[in-house]
């Protein structure tokens, strides 16, 4: 990984015709104030932010891939378009970020603070992949095979995070069988 200092960095950024993009992969920034920069358009594959202001930056139409934000405060960001699949926003200052159009398959979101984000219809694997409100069923695959049936009620918790499986803070076991079905447990 590539460490790089902030005025080579600035220097990258502003270096650039609008919209060229620049391949910053697998660099490693710490502990610098890049409040208001723009890294529209950006390849940012497996880059790590430790300790980076980033308040207000553009992230418009960039790939920020498996990156790691360590912390980083990303209030008013903009990630419009962006590929952040992958990328971990763990204990991050989100909030405001505009993400209309981004695709989070897999982000890392824990403990990130999200209050005004701006999503739309066009954002991946941001709302819940099960009903939001109401009972209902899901099967979750166990141990051996098996194929345990669940009743989700009205009243339950549930979250999907930013991949296709959801999780409930409560359930009953309806069936236990087999996954060809021939087998009651």
């Amino acid at each position: 990984m590539k460490r790089m200092l902030k005025e080579e960095l600035l220097s990258a950024l502003s270096g650039r015709a609008q919209n060229d993009r620049l391949i910053l992969r697998e660099c490693e920034l710490r502990d610098m104030d890049l409040t208001g920069a723009d890294f529209s358009y950006a390849d940012l594959t497996l880059s790590s932010f430790q300790n980076v202001v980033l308040n207000d930056a553009s992230f418009h139409g960039s790939t920020v891939e498996n990156a790691l934000f360590d912390g980083c405060p990303l209030h008013g960001a903009d990630f419009r378009d962006a590929n952040m699949a992958t990328a971990s926003f763990r204990y991050c200052d989100m909030g405001g970020c505009d993400i209309r159009g981004a695709d989070l398959f897999g982000a890392i979101l824990e403990h990130a603070m999200l209050e005004g984000v701006v999503s739309d219809e066009r954002t991946q694997w941001f709302r819940l992949h099960c009903p939001e409100k109401g009972a209902f069923l899901a099967y979750k695959k166990c141990v051996n095979d098996r194929m345990v049936q669940l009743l989700v009620p009205e009243d339950a918790r549930r979250t999907s995070a930013t991949m296709p499986s959801c999780r409930c803070d409560k359930a009953k076991v309806l069936t236990i069988k087999s996954f060809d079905f021939k087998e009651e447990f």
